[in-house]
């Protein structure tokens, strides 16, 4: 294989911003999107609703297939 053609390219972290910082570092300060008090508890409560109805809908068909297998 020519050696212009590898499948492996090498890659450099920038050199005067890079050095000694780990990816993703910022702040100590929360992110604006972060949510907290009674917005956390109602996003919270709105992804648990469908979890829920899903989770007795669950029940139900295992119920109902136990009982098709006594038959």
């Amino acid at each position: 294989m020519a050696e212009n053609k590898l499948p492996i390219k090498l890659f450099y972290k920038r050199q005067k911003i890079d050095d000694r910082k780990v990816e993703g570092g910022g702040s100590y300060r929360p992110p604006k999107w972060q949510l907290d008090g009674d917005e956390l508890l109602s996003r919270a409560n709105n992804l648990l609703k469908p979890l829920d109805e899903l989770d007795i809908f669950l029940i139900i068909v295992m119920l109902q297939e136990a009982l098709f297998q006594r038959h």
